[in-house]
């Protein structure tokens, strides 16, 4: 029982790891467009992957989540 629990926890937080990541560049890079005056050149929608939180940009998105392989499907818009 503590095994499994143990790779569920690891799955999880290299999930969180993979996201916060993305996360990051993703501010970041609005944070400098921000700055510029050029903020016209971020997206507007973005999808969310229900499974792992991951999130990408509605232009840029693939078939199946890069972190947990949950499929384009059910991601979420926002």
């Amino acid at each position: 029982k503590s095994i499994r629990l143990k790779k569920i926890t690891i799955k999880s937080l290299t999930w969180a790891k993979g996201t916060d990541e993305k996360h990051l560049k993703m501010l970041t890079i609005a944070l400098e467009d921000l700055k510029s005056g050029s903020e016209r050149n971020l997206p507007f929608k973005y999808l969310v992957c229900p499974v792992c939180g991951d999130i990408y940009n509605k232009t840029a998105v693939f078939d199946t989540c890069e972190l947990c392989g949950a499929s384009r499907e059910l991601f979420i818009e926002i």
